[in-house]
Parts: C-alpha cells; structure tokens; sequence
C-alpha cells in the first residue's frame, strides 16, 4: 500500500493518514459556517432592510462585516481546540493548521469569489467577510502559538 508509506516533511517522518481528521474537521467548519451564514443573513437582511436612508455607503453595513468576522473566528476557534482536544494524539502543527483551512479557503475564494471591490462599504462587507474566512484557522493557531510560548 503506497497511501501508507511515511513522507519526507521538514526533516520529520510523517504520514499523512495521520492529517485525515484535520481535513475532516475542516470541512465540517465549513459545513458549520454555512449553516450560521444562512440563519444570521435572514436576521440581518431583516436589521438592514428596516432602517431608513441606507445606501451603498452606510453605517449600518459596518455591522454585517463585525457580525461575520467574529462569527467566522469564533467557529474557527471552536473547531481548532476541539480537535486539539478531543484528538490528542493527532499532530497539531502548521501543517495541520494549513490542512484545516483549505476547505474554508476554497469555499470563500473559489466557489464565492468576493469582488474586492472597496469603495463602498456593501462590497467591502463582502469582501472583507472572504478574506477573514479564508486565513481565520490560521489566525487562531498563531494566536494560540503566541500564547503558548508566554505562558
């Protein structure tokens, strides 16, 4: 069996049967997001549709880009420490945390391509949600690295 046979990886003797749950986990992240994208634009097309005098540069779209952005991070910190902690004895290094966001980042840059478009703030909402969407693992586990060597 090739797929079984340990990779050269910086040095290390790795194989890569053992980065399956990451990439499991991964894609339920995205499975996760999806599903709280869905519910919280119903509550927030509700939000912005009831306000008077919007346009295309309105104050009231800063809060679909807060809402997405810690909403996003959130769930990538949820699922980061829970597979640190349900699965110990699975790696948890960079190469983990790359395989984690892959899912993520093909969704939000490849399927949904934000426009990037930054001259109002209803297409900087868009963008800016994909981009956090598509670094928001690795975010966390540089947070989480950071923190780790302080203590």
């Amino acid at each position: 069996m090739r797929c079984l046979k340990p990779v050269a990886f910086s040095g290390k003797s790795v194989v890569l049967i053992r980065y399956l749950p990451v990439l499991a986990v991964g894609v339920l992240l995205v499975v996760l997001s999806l599903l709280a994208f869905d519910v919280a634009a119903s509550y927030m097309l509700d939000f912005l549709s009831s306000m008077p005098g919007r346009g295309e540069n309105s104050i009231n779209f800063l809060w679909p880009i807060l809402l997405d952005t810690c909403q996003v991070l959130i769930l990538s910190a949820s699922a980061y420490y829970g597979y640190r902690t349900l699965l110990p004895k699975f790696p948890v290094d960079l190469y983990a945390a790359i395989l984690m966001q892959l899912p993520m980042t093909y969704v939000s840059l490849y399927l949904m391509p934000p426009s990037f478009n930054f001259g109002s703030l209803f297409s900087s909402a868009q963008s800016v949600t994909a981009i956090v969407s598509s670094v928001s693992v690795l975010v966390v586990y540089s947070l989480s690295k950071c923190v780790r060597q302080r203590v």
